[in-house]
């Protein structure tokens, strides 16, 4: 399983696109190869119209881990159900 953060800011087609500047997406994908799973990250954000940035984080991760973790818990149950899961944490364009 892999652990990506991903900053991208939304594309003209997204719903977010009048409302924030940008966002920093958790997203854990259950691959087995670092490079399928960076794939498949890539895909889902830019899929939701989300324009990529930077991948500022990408490790793989143990399972326990993240089930221990509060933080990342909703994203990690969404993870188990379909192979993938992403949490978006929206800025504005007023926030530094």
């Amino acid at each position: 399983m892999f652990y990506f953060q991903i900053h991208c800011k939304p594309q003209k087609d997204n719903v977010y696109y009048s409302d924030v500047e940008g966002a920093y997406v958790t997203v854990l994908i259950d691959f087995k190869d670092e490079d399928g799973a960076h794939q498949l990250a890539t895909y889902y954000v830019s899929k939701e119209n989300w324009e990529i940035i930077a991948i500022t984080d990408s490790f793989e991760v143990e399972e326990n881990a993240l089930n221990a973790s509060k933080e990342h818990k909703e994203v990690y149950e969404h993870m188990k159900l379909n192979g993938m899961g992403l949490k978006y944490h929206l800025y504005y364009a007023d926030e530094p």
